[in-house]
Formats: C-alpha cells, structure tokens, sequence
C-alpha cells in the first residue's frame, strides 16, 4: 500500500466514495440531502489545485481509501484558515488494513506542513463513531467540542 496526493484522474474515485460514505454515515443526517455533482466536482477539482488536502491510499495501482480536508476561514477571524477533514473513506475489503492509519497519518503530516508554511492556522479531523477503530488520540488530535444534531 501506498499513500500520495490526490490528482484530478482520482476524481471519480472521490465522487464514488461520497455515497459510500453516506451510506455509513452513523448519524444518518446526510441521507435526506440531495447532492450536486456539479459542486462536488467544483469542490474535489479547488481542493486539488491548493484549497486543502485531498490524499489517496493505493494496493496494486488502484484507490482503496481517501481522504480529504477543506482549507477555509474562520467564521470569527477571517484571515485565519483552517484545514477541516471532510471526507475520510476505506474501502470495505481493506477496513481491516492499515489503510485508515496510513490515511490519517499522511493528512496530518501534510497538514502539519500548511501549518509550519502558515498557510493555515490548524486543522481538525471529523469523524463518525466508531471510525474503523483508529484512535485519533495517537494522532496528537485532542476531542475539543462535539455536535448535536436535531431531528436524528
């Protein structure tokens, strides 16, 4: 296995990961919303081209997992960007690899990287529970808040 930038040939892969995620989507809030291709296509091809970090792990030359953050401001201090995890996907035959640890892992040193090039100020990862069974704890991540949702 093999972890590197995503590129624009991975969108595809990117745009057929969405409903998988949905799909295991623990909270169930994303089942009800209608998608736009036309945005996520927009999105994947910004993220690529320097508006945040979208990762790819390979077996055999060919995607199994991915995972991808947004850099956006922050709705208090505008000047000031963060990395937010969006997406973070393995593939069913590969959950119990090392796949989600390799992803997880590279996304963090690259967003260390955008820090220390102060091209953003932090970063976060989201994750339903249980996510693949890794713990973000041994990724230096700390849980500072947690989301409620109505209506679940």
């Amino acid at each position: 296995m093999q972890v590197r930038h995503s590129n624009l040939f991975d969108m595809p892969y990117f745009l057929e990961c969405i409903p998988k995620v949905r799909e295991l989507d623990h909270n169930r809030w994303s089942q009800d919303v209608t998608l736009d291709d036309n945005h996520l296509n927009a999105m994947f091809v910004g993220i690529v081209n320097g508006q945040g970090l979208a990762i790819v792990v390979e077996k055999d030359n060919k995607p199994i997992g991915m995972c991808v953050g947004i850099i956006s401001p922050n709705l208090w201090a505008p000047n000031t960007y963060f990395l937010h995890q969006v997406l973070i996907y393995v593939d069913e035959n590969h959950r119990k690899s090392r796949a989600a640890y390799m992803l997880i892992k590279y996304y963090t040193e690259e967003a260390e990287k955008l820090v220390n090039d102060s091209r953003i100020y932090k970063y976060t990862f989201t994750a339903s529970e249980p996510m693949f069974g890794v713990d973000l704890e041994k990724f230096n991540y700390s849980l500072v808040e947690k989301t409620w949702l109505s209506g679940v």
